[in-house]
């Protein structure tokens, strides 16, 4: 896909800046988000209706960039650790309502 002058200048410069080498990661997310923001612009602009997931793609990796800088800022990283929640399916609670409200309506009917 054809890259204006501006974006490559603007690419080329934020990949020739020097970083320390713990900061690479966050450099790669940025100039990830630049490259599929842009790529996403383009097919929009070009009635191309594919777009989407380029965008979505910019906006997730500009995400974690933002994420990772904090990081090297000095913020904790969460802990992957797998947290346990109580999710039950919905079905069994369906039908203990329905019991429940027929139950009540029957005696209702007896009384």
């Amino acid at each position: 896909m054809a890259q204006s002058p501006i974006y490559k200048r603007i690419r080329r410069a934020v990949q020739s800046q020097s970083r320390p080498d713990f900061a690479s990661t966050a450099k790669g997310l940025l100039v990830g988000s630049m490259d599929a923001t842009t790529i996403g612009y383009v097919r929009f602009m070009s009635h191309n209706f594919t777009y989407q997931p380029d965008l979505n793609r910019g906006a997730d990796l500009m995400n974690n960039f933002s994420q990772e800088v904090l990081y090297l800022s000095g913020e904790a990283r969460p802990s992957h650790r797998r947290r346990h929640s109580l999710r039950l399916p919905l079905f069994p609670l369906r039908r203990l309502q329905k019991a429940s409200v027929s139950s009540t309506h029957h005696r209702k009917i007896q009384s």
